[in-house]
């Protein structure tokens, strides 16, 4: 997946990325998008629609896949935690499924970083739409499990019958669609002291829109506006970690080690812009703002240890909502 990633060294890349591979496989389902279209009357766009078209697309997969009957359903409610036939269900082991490995609690006891299939949606949509249509690029990235047929997504996919989002009619436009190899997850540094030199200068960019959050003297929190180096590599830490170290490989690493050493990385240039959105939650009937940045940034002297962890968690996306796309990243070295 060498997209997300631009370079002046790209042997340096490859030692440092595809080396001595940790065996989790992921697929990358491309070439799918969403057509929005509108009557005659001009309807707003959100600019970001992850959280609309993975709802919307959920929704119709947890309906053609779920086991349970109506009855059963409605008792188990919107969510599928402690359902009895989730093991035996595709949806559920999938969409909503656990993660590959468990090192993320040696991280962070909490985030939505577990999902084994996550979206990303082109951003930003146009603001307004009077008539005709629209289409947004959207893509499905995930891991390849045993549970999971990667033809049975593609068949219901293209199935998929349209929708509603933001009072026009949705469209999936799935025959262009296509899934590729997403490659081999790399080897990472578990010892900040295993280093391969420095970049001088590295660039991170957003592909979608990034939720963190810290914490205020006074213990609460609040959403990070500009995120530091440090920040994005413990968030990326904690997508990593769930979603491909296994418990073993994380005992083995020096968590506090490799945030502190990325704490040492200065910035040079940041152009980051706060992001606001209204969001409603349909299951969880809650309606709320998201708060959250947009742009990039320039840091200097990056370790070379620390590229493959913002790599992954760039391609994996890092943050809260990331498994409606939120938090893409995109590297550019030495720019």
């Amino acid at each position: 997946m060498t997209s997300d990633v631009s370079s002046t060294h790209p042997a340096a890349v490859a030692d440092s990325l595809r080396v001595a591979p940790m065996g989790v496989a992921l697929f990358r389902m491309t070439g799918l998008r969403i057509r929005l279209e509108a009557d005659h009357r001009q309807r707003t766009i959100l600019p970001w629609l992850g959280p609309a078209i993975r709802g919307w697309l959920l929704l119709y997969l947890k309906k053609r896949w779920c086991k349970l009957q109506p009855a059963e359903r409605a008792a188990q409610g919107p969510y599928c935690a402690g359902c009895a036939k989730k093991p035996d269900c595709q949806y559920g082991l999938t969409w909503e499924g656990e993660a590959v490995g468990n090192g993320a609690r040696l991280v962070n006891r909490a985030g939505d970083g577990s999902r084994p299939i996550w979206i990303w949606v082109h951003y930003p949509a146009p603001q307004s739409l009077v008539s005709g249509f629209v289409d947004i690029p959207i893509e499905i990235i995930g891991i390849r499990r045993h549970h999971l047929s990667i033809d049975a997504l593609t068949d219901a996919l293209r199935a998929c019958p349209p929708g509603q989002i933001a009072g026009m009619r949705a469209t999936l436009m799935a025959r262009d669609g296509r899934c590729e190899d997403g490659g081999v997850v790399g080897q990472f540094s578990r010892q900040p002291e295993l280093t391969l030199g420095r970049v001088h200068r590295l660039a991170i960019a957003l592909m979608s829109p990034l939720f963190l959050t810290d914490s205020h003297e006074q213990g609460k929190k609040h959403p990070v506006g500009s995120p530091s180096f440090g920040q994005l590599v413990r968030a990326s830490l904690r997508t990593v970690s769930t979603l491909f170290i296994d418990e073993r490989t994380g005992a083995q690493t020096d968590w506090r080690g490799l945030k502190e050493l990325a704490q040492t990385v200065e910035t040079e240039l940041a152009d980051f812009e706060q992001f606001t959105q209204p969001h409603f939650s349909s299951r969880g009937q809650q309606r709320y703002p998201l708060r959250g940045c947009v742009g990039g940034a320039v840091y200097r002297d990056v370790p070379w240890c620390l590229i493959p962890w913002l790599y992954w968690g760039g391609l994996a996306q890092i943050g809260t909502h990331r498994a409606a796309g939120a938090g893409r990243l995109r590297l550019i070295l030495d720019p």
